[in-house]
């Protein structure tokens, strides 16, 4: 740490300096009053400490140094709240504090957020006092860049919503002209938050969506793109010092906020098409209102789309306001009053009509839906596409273009195919082109391209998945035929598999694609579906069920590895997040206690891919073969495959497809082999100097040297950092340019590393040997694997200790020496690359080893077959089987897999292939044999031995297991005693497993007891108008019997001791009373009794026995058991016995009736009532009429009120009448004792 003296001696100055508001506002970047604090790196610059690594960050604020600026900080916090007052955020006092507050509670250094001082200058304060310093309207000059686009009606409202607000939220259809005018408008406008020649970044979900909208907006202004209007996708850029306005796909957003979380120099974030739900869309627009919310009060934030339905809009529009009010803010939030909320702007645009014609579900049968489009795409040709258009005629050359939305790259293989081959193209001299995120730049600028109008221009079918619905304009476009259908992730917790999914798209999707059709004259839109078909009403966001692993990175990179406390429109779920997180400790990319990041996770994720094969390319260059890693790598996040037919479709093996792109052969998909081959050159360059980088910055022992290190290897490999946000379109548009040169200048500085102790001739490889810290999760004593220990049981937990040849105590001090291979010192030309990864390829058991190092949770072993495909058994017991009998995977004994049934994170293979007949959710698609001499070799540091308890549910036990494992890939094991500390997860998952409390068998009481309680619950939960949630024991032990509340608020705080009730706080409830148990046995031996009725305080037990009773005694004294097991209580009794009764009896306080079953004198029901009164009115009587002349022995008294209950038959009753009339008349008493006699005998008897 920079001069902590100095900062000691001038902190107080600083809150001084704050309480005067001097230093020229926040914009400045400076700490007011004290100029010694520029000595601060960039890393512990005040705007800077919310994003500090967790090590320099507990370094700073633990530093005896620091306590005076720590105080001086809440004196500042408190003098900057009374006086500071400018929009720029009060001199100090309202934007950069917050941010250090921050920083101090998301590594453990204030211990409740109730301690950070709240924000004194809101966001929305600050919008309000900008808005009333500034109320001229908007010039008439920068409107007119709007002329003759349907955004012109609207924009002066954006403008001076913005003026007023910190966000807005705008709705406008296909060409309104939203994604061009709004940025260049508000550049024109030239508010007060961009006045000091910050940028508007504008997120497009696409990279050809940026770049189309970049050139766009030049265009308007006549100026080539690069300068005022620029953009910057992955592997490519043209920004300049001139450029104000900067498309960025979400990815490259992301990747700014983790290295700048304040976004220095930005003015305005623009998200475009936001209604896609996009996982890295919903993330950044998250931090971004962090971000404004802690540090940047003055940061405009405007969420645009075609269609904001379902009430996306008003969602998006509160969670801005709430954000820019302080709400939802750990630490409180500003007062709010009088400030403006966020505009929501809807703009009605203006489009030619479009005919709709529905024309029915494709059969399910294979190729039905290739089928179908293409009868439809002849139709629309034959049609001439017009909504007005409807003779051969229309088909004229004349005619408009034809839009063909399908879900993936197979399906418009298949299309284009079948238009080829019936000769639909030829017939109406068609074009057929291709519009997908996987093809080159110039591929796809041609279809984007306007075409001349005149007599020879050939009509265009352009067959495009979902990348064409938004934010690209195609010119030309009078008909649209619409699948309904594209592709989402979705990830399975239980199998730990991402598969893309194929699913019908939304209602606001739908109109969007049918407003393609009218964009430029009237038109058709030919839909696969039927009129009376549902859809979705909205699109399903993206973060409820993908693979949230790379968005578990960038949440511990953020300091809130959990997600609390951030802006969410929908909250990551927590079971996706968990399964995300244990991900990154299997990579050892985060810590598995605290979850803040390692050195290698801040590496993994300056990469910008997936985590599995960021990853797997550091472990490859580690090994020596990052080359042959990068091309694994990028082929597995290909969405096509390199082997066209049948041949190769038939097998997973991803060794197959290496040997046919590395012989060239003439089975290969060329297209997609090019776009692997450049992709992979840039990763390997990256992974091959960000190893070697961090290595010689890890020898330094500096706090930030990581994350610095990684950043000077992306300059030195001449590439920014890969960007993750297109991975479901593969969109591989790396020039071949780029990549040699990123590739070539991957050596530049290879030269002052050799003096760390490098050897061998310039022809040879060079290795260089560099320190590491042991355990810090870089490149650790064993390699970058980084592995942390967790156990995939289920209910399970673990130690886990490294086995592989070097150990260590895991002291930040121990060190050990790694050897990194970084290649000749020649440079890696793009024809060394070529010859390298084919080299490496020959190494046997690498492949494997690399896919094991991405998927180490994906290991599986061999089983014997139950069929005629080979079938493996993954960790969570999964069964899955290879693609055909005869596929050469199926003589391993092990299998790395990357892909079952659908999807890894981007490929799809089944689909460009054609795949192997049977196919099902359980067949490998994508993998690599894997052996144990190749694990000995490769994969020995990731060995582990760890201690494993689990629920063994064949012996109802609980088992503990010394196991040395690979992954989740068990190599060896043997049975460990087990403590009570360590069974109790297991023992609590058996209790799952048994059913809960209905496995251990409760007597009939205990039962009806429980029962009762339950019932009782939720009336009192429904009086009192709120949900049924579990209630906590301690909750209903603390309710006052005396208070005098009434009983309704009281029984309101009765546990939950329903079946799932008492299943989900089992842990609280059951874990005091398990310490001994082991199986089954032990816990049926229990005494249950008392461990559930012990869950109701006393008082409240009393309340039970009063308001819900388990018997009703009935006038004739007989004790009939209530039945609370349904929605109502219920009481069976014979008819006869609730004779005089005049009204049905009360529970619950006298608030539910009890109802009754009443039973024919044989026991057989007669009639059921909650209201006795109306039975005896309206219904008795004809009971009566049916029952008795069926039971004639039995009393039916006209006036059932009047007459006595009775159990008895008339037989019975006139004998037992007789006997006590007998028996009073010998009496003193006489006939009134005799009489008297004969009532009370009426109800007494044995029953028949």
């Amino acid at each position: 740490m920079a001069d902590a003296n100095h900062i000691s001696r001038s902190a107080l100055t600083v809150g001084t300096g704050a309480r005067h508001g001097g230093g020229g506002g926040y914009r400045g970047r400076t700490w007011a009053g004290s100029h010694s604090l520029l000595c601060l790196r960039r890393r512990t610059a005040a705007v800077h400490f919310a994003a500090m690594t967790p090590a320099s960050s507990r370094r700073f604020w633990s530093s005896q140094s620091c306590a005076a600026l720590a105080t001086a900080i809440a004196i500042a916090h408190v003098h900057g709240s009374e006086g500071s007052g400018n929009s720029g955020g009060g001199g100090g006092g309202g934007s950069w504090r917050p941010a250090v507050a921050q920083s101090m509670w998301r590594w453990g250094l204030l211990g409740r957020y109730d301690l950070i001082p709240k924000r004194a200058v809101p966001a929305a304060s600050v919008a309000a006092a900008a808005a009333s310093a500034s109320t001229a309207s908007v010039d008439p000059a920068v409107l007119s860049i709007a002329d003759g686009l349907p955004i012109r009606d609207c924009l002066e409202e954006v403008l001076t919503g913005l003026d007023r607000s910190s966000g807005l939220v705008l709705q406008a259809p296909p060409g309104a002209g939203k994604t061009t005018v709004v940025p260049l408008a508000l550049l024109r406008h030239n508010p007060e938050y961009l006045r000091s020649g910050d940028r508007i970044l504008v997120l497009e979900p696409r990279r050809v969506a940026a770049k189309g909208a970049a050139r766009r907006m030049a265009a308007v202004l006549r100026e080539p793109v690069g300068g005022t209007v620029g953009y910057r996708v992955r592997l490519d850029s043209k920004v300049s010092s001139s450029t104000r306005i900067e498309v960025v796909t979400e990815g490259i957003l992301l990747r700014r906020l983790q290295s700048d979380p304040e976004l220095t120099g930005v003015g305005a974030v623009v998200f475009d098409e936001f209604h896609e739900r996009n996982l890295d869309a919903d993330l950044a627009l998250s931090l971004c209102l962090d971000v404004q919310r802690l540090a940047r009060p003055d940061l405009r934030l405007v969420v645009m789309s075609a269609t904001l339905g379902g009430g996306l809009g008003d969602r998006v529009r509160r969670l801005m306001a709430a954000a820019a009010e302080g709400e939802g803010e750990p630490y409180g939030g500003g007062s709010g009053s009088g400030s403006p909320e966020v505009p929501l702007v809807v703009s009605e645009g203006r489009s030619y009509p479009v005919k709709t014609v529905y024309l029915g579900r494709p059969e399910f049968e294979r190729g039905a839906l290739e089928r179908a489009v293409a009868d439809a795409v002849a139709s629309a040709l034959r049609e001439g596409g017009g909504a007005g258009a409807g003779d051969a005629a229309g088909g004229s050359a004349g005619a408009g273009d034809v839009l063909v939305f399908l879900p993936g790259v197979g399906e418009i293989r298949t299309v284009e195919r079948l238009l080829q081959e019936d000769g639909t193209a030829r017939k109406y001299a068609a074009r057929v082109l291709q519009l997908h995120g996987n093809m080159a730049p110039d591929e796809q600028d041609e279809v984007l391209r306007p075409v001349p109008v005149g007599p020879n221009r050939r009509r265009r079918v352009i067959l495009s998945t979902p990348i064409a619905e938004s934010s690209v304009t195609i010119d030309g476009v009078t008909a649209v035929v619409d699948c309904g259908l594209r592709r989402a992730p979705r990830y399975d917790t239980a199998t730990a598999i991402n598969r893309l999914a194929t699913i019908r798209i939304s209602e606001p999707s739908a109109d969007q694609r049918r407003g393609r059709a009218g964009r430029t004259a009237p038109g058709r839109c030919y839909r696969l579906w039927g009129e009376r078909d549902t859809l979705p009403a909205v699109s399903e966001p993206e973060i409820l069920t993908a693979d949230l692993a790379p968005a578990a990175l960038e949440l511990a990179l953020w300091g809130s590895p959990d997600g609390r406390g951030l802006p969410w429109l929908d909250e990551p779920p927590l079971e996706l997040l968990s399964a995300g997180r244990e991900l990154l400790q299997d990579l050892g990319a985060v810590d598995p206690v605290s979850g803040r990041p390692t050195g290698h996770g801040r590496v993994l994720a300056r990469l910008g891919v997936h985590p599995r094969w960021g990853h797997a390319v550091l472990r490859g260059a580690e090994l020596g073969c990052a080359e042959l890693a990068a091309v694994v790598a990028t082929m597995l996040g290909s969405e096509r495959d390199v082997l066209r037919g049948a041949g190769g479709s038939r097998s997973a093996d991803i060794m197959l497809r290496l040997e046919a792109l590395a012989a060239d052969g003439a089975a290969l998909d060329r297209a997609a082999a090019s776009r692997i081959l450049q992709g992979a050159r840039s990763m390997a360059a990256m992974a091959t100097a960000t190893v070697r980088r961090t290595a010689a910055a890890n020898a330094k022992d500096d706090d930030d040297a990581d994350d610095e290190a990684v950043a000077a290897a992306l300059r030195e490999a001449g590439v920014g950092p890969l960007e993750s946000g297109d991975a479901s379109e593969a969109e591989e548009d790396d020039t071949v340019d780029a990549a040699a040169a990123a590739v070539a200048a991957a050596d530049a500085g290879q030269g002052s590393d050799r003096s760390s102790g490098s050897s061998g001739s310039p022809e040879q490889d060079t290795w260089v040997t560099a320190d590491s810290v042991v355990g810090a999760g870089g490149i650790t004593s064993g390699g970058i694997s980084g592995k942390s220990s967790r156990s995939a049981d289920i209910g399970s937990t673990s130690t886990s200790t490294n086995s592989g040849n070097s150990s260590s105590s895991g002291s930040g001090s121990s060190r050990t020496s790694v050897a990194i291979s970084v290649g000749g010192s020649r440079g890696l030309s793009s024809q060394s690359f070529e010859s390298r990864w084919r080299d490496q390829l020959l190494r046997e058991g690498l492949v494997g080893a690399l896919v094991a190092a991405a998927y180490p949770d994906r290991i599986a072993e061999r089983r014997q077959r139950p069929n005629s495909r080979p079938a493996f058994t993954l960790s969570t017991g999964q069964v899955v089987r290879l693609p055909s009998e005869d596929d050469p995977l199926g003589q391993f004994e092990y299998l790395a897999v990357a892909e079952i049934g659908g999807m890894g994170p981007a490929a799809s293979w089944r689909r460009a292939g054609g795949g192997g007949g049977g196919a099902t959710n359980d067949t490998v698609r994508a993998a690599a044999g894997l052996t144990l001499v190749a694990i000995e070799r490769y994969l020995n540091d990731m060995v582990q031995e760890r201690d494993v308890v689990f629920w063994a549910s064949g012996s109802k036990s609980v088992v503990a297991r010394r196991q040395k494992r690979l992954g989740c890939l068990v190599l060896a094991e043997r049975q460990v005693p087990v403590t009570d500390a360590a069974a109790l997860p297991a023992l609590l998952q058996g209790f799952k497993e048994m059913g809960g409390v209905r496995g251990v068998g409760l007597g009939r009481e205990l039962e009806a007891w429980r029962q009762r309680v339950v019932w009782l619950r939720t009336q009192a939960l429904a009086v009192a108008g709120t949900p049924t949630r579990a209630s906590s024991a301690s909750a209903a032990s603390a309710v006052d019997s005396a208070s005098g509340a009434p009983s309704g608020a009281r029984l309101a705080a009765l546990p939950d001791l329903s079946d799932a009730g008492l299943l989900s706080s089992a842990p609280r409830w059951l874990s005091p009373h398990l310490a001994g148990a082991r199986s089954k046995a032990d816990m049926m031996k229990l005494d249950w009794n008392t461990i559930i009725k012990s869950q109701v305080a006393w008082d409240l037990r009393q309340v039970v026995e009063t308001e819900a009773p388990s018997h009703l005694q009935l006038p004739t004294g007989t004790r009939v058991l209530v039945d609370y097991s349904g929605d109502q209580p219920l009481v069976r009794c014979r008819l006869q016995e609730v004779f005089g009764l005049p009204s049905t009896p009360l529970l619950a306080g006298g608030r539910v009736p009890l109802t009754l079953e009443l039973l024919s004198p044989a026991g057989r029901p007669a009639a059921v009532t909650s209201d006795l009164a109306n039975f005896w009115r309206s219904s008795y009587p004809e009971v009566r009429r049916e029952l008795r002349g069926r039971y004639p022995k039995h009393v039916w008294p006209d006036d059932p009120l009047q007459a006595d209950a009775t159990r008895l038959t008339k037989k019975q009753l006139e004998a037992q009448n007789a006997a006590a009339a007998a028996a009073a008349a010998a009496s003193p008493t006489g006939a009134a004792s005799a009489k008297a006699a004969v009532k009370k005998g009426s109800g007494s008897g044995k029953k028949k």
